[in-house]
């Protein structure tokens, strides 16, 4: 294995912080509630000063994510392009998209908030 995939770490960074909300609370009230279902939150993080921080979903996952870099700079791969991203910039990556993101190393790393939430149902179908 490199030095660098040797150094990749999902999370455990200092002052990092992630709330998720239960499932039970998800199904039980959130998807049937008139006034969340179309939108919602389930999972939000902060991982600060996340040197080394990497992720890869090669089959994606069944939640959008939004990506918000507070400072330092990072990247991700989505759709076969690699997107630098950098202070007060954002990505949004659509649930069961293949990515993977990360602290750009060479630039200090960066700090990152994100946020993960169910895929819109369709309306029309309840």
């Amino acid at each position: 294995m490199s030095k660098d995939k040797s150094l990749r770490k999902r999370d455990g960074f200092d002052g990092q912080r992630l709330i998720v909300i239960p499932k039970k609370i998800v199904s039980d009230f959130l998807i049937d509630d008139p006034i969340t279902r179309q939108v919602y939150i389930t999972d939000i993080g902060y991982y600060p000063r996340a040197l080394f921080h990497y992720a890869q979903r090669s089959q994606g996952i069944n939640q959008h994510i939004i990506i918000y870099c507070t400072d330092g700079y990072g990247w991700i791969d989505i759709n076969k392009k690699r997107i630098q991203i950098a202070p007060s910039q954002f990505i949004a990556i659509p649930a069961n998209t293949p990515h993977a993101y990360g602290a750009d190393e060479k630039i200090h790393g960066r700090s990152i908030g994100h946020i993960s939430r169910e895929k819109m149902r369709d309306s029309s179908l309840t």
